[in-house]
């Protein structure tokens, strides 16, 4: 077995010196593919049934050619009447036209979390879209601010929405744009 390795190793290392076409080192990406990534806190507020609800969280991403970003994220929101609601997960975002100083903003994130209120705790799932629009303050800081959509639906209970809200939210980004 080792000396298939040292074998397949060797031949990779002596197909890598040959660059007999002038291609030069060939990726799954190819030639011309820049990567970047961001950090950004992020507040929000939204009214429903349960009164006004201020959301903070986080999220970060890679960024593939200035246009396309995907990641993580996490909210919690709190409402007046003491209800909680902490989610987080993954979110894929696009956006055109990024080289502009004020450009818009696209993303869909969905995940899982818990509802807790004075009924106990439930499991739910989340799903939360945004236009945004996005200024580009320096270099490796942006701004972006604007409406979101939201829907929380119990995960026990697969027609239960537990709340659809619209609010508006605002990112400070920091990162390799």
């Amino acid at each position: 077995m080792l000396a298939l390795v040292l074998a397949a190793s060797l031949l990779s290392i002596a197909h890598a010196d040959d660059d007999t076409d002038g291609e030069g080192e060939r990726t799954l990406f190819g030639d011309g593919v820049d990567f970047g990534g961001y950090g950004a806190p992020v507040w929000g507020m939204s009214p429903t049934r349960s009164g006004a609800v201020g959301t903070s969280g986080g999220r970060g991403g890679a960024i593939i050619n200035g246009t396309f970003a995907f990641g993580g994220h996490g909210n919690t929101s709190v409402a007046v009447d003491g209800s909680r609601l902490s989610y987080g997960g993954m979110f894929a975002e696009v956006m055109p036209w990024s080289d502009a100083k004020v450009h818009p903003n696209v993303d869909v994130a969905w995940g899982t979390g818990t509802w807790k209120n004075d009924d106990g705790k439930t499991g739910v799932r989340v799903v939360q879209g945004a236009l945004r629009a996005e200024a580009n303050i320096t270099g490796w800081f942006r701004l972006a601010a604007g409406p979101t959509v939201r829907m929380v639906r119990s995960r026990a209970a697969q027609s239960t929405i537990l709340e659809q809200t619209v609010g508006a939210e605002v990112q400070a980004r920091f990162g390799s744009f």
